[in-house]
């Protein structure tokens, strides 16, 4: 069955979109961000038997990537369109879908689920720390993440946890041959104390 859900608001690589349109991809993103977590829920439960909410447990969040991965896929938007001799259509189609080089990566199906996905993980995310917000990503020279929905705590300057970037890579690594050797939640723990929400995960707690 096939993934159906509204267009990502993101429709080229952000950094040649303006800040106008970018705060207006932000504000759809924020706008449709209910329909857009409970599509992916649902979407996953019908297809993959897994019902994954922001409520979920620890062990079911850290399911996600691997049941995107499972009904989601690669291509290589390049070659495809090279076989009907349209090489520059083809990385300008990629670098608007993908944001970057072209290359083997995950196909526009998948990227809209990521896209839903990362929401419903930011969704996760603030409900285990509900001092986090959701903000635009901070300009290039300090940010991976311009224009992006991104999760801030009280102390913005810190740091900014890229939920769509970080999940892209979760479920491209896997379809690639390279799992990742930590899990979203794991992520998670490092981002809220990134973030000034909570200690250092890695620190060893003194009896």
């Amino acid at each position: 069955m096939a993934y159906r859900t509204e267009p990502v608001p993101y429709d080229k690589p952000n950094e040649d979109m303006t800040p106008s349109a970018l705060k207006k991809a932000f504000a759809s993103a924020m706008v449709s961000l209910p329909q857009r977590v409970d599509r992916i829920s649902h979407y996953l439960h019908e297809s993959a038997g897994a019902m994954i909410t922001a409520q979920s447990s620890d062990d079911e969040i850290d399911q996600l990537p691997k049941f995107i991965a499972q009904l989601g896929g690669l291509w290589n938007p390049r070659k495809l369109l090279i076989g009907n001799g349209e090489s520059g259509a083809s990385e300008k189609l990629a670098r608007e879908i993908l944001g970057h080089e072209p290359g083997l990566t995950l196909n526009p199906e998948t990227v809209e689920m990521v896209f839903d996905a990362s929401l419903l993980w930011g969704e996760a995310f603030r409900h285990r720390y509900p001092e986090a917000r959701w903000a635009v990503g901070s300009p290039p020279k300090s940010s991976v993440d311009y224009g992006d929905p991104v999760l801030i705590g009280p102390y913005k300057y810190l740091s900014e946890f890229g939920v769509r970037r970080e999940l892209f890579g979760f479920v491209e690594g896997p379809l690639n041959g390279e799992p990742s050797q930590w899990t979203l939640t794991e992520i998670m723990k490092l981002r809220a104390f990134s973030l000034g929400l909570a200690p250092d995960p890695r620190r060893r707690v003194m009896p």
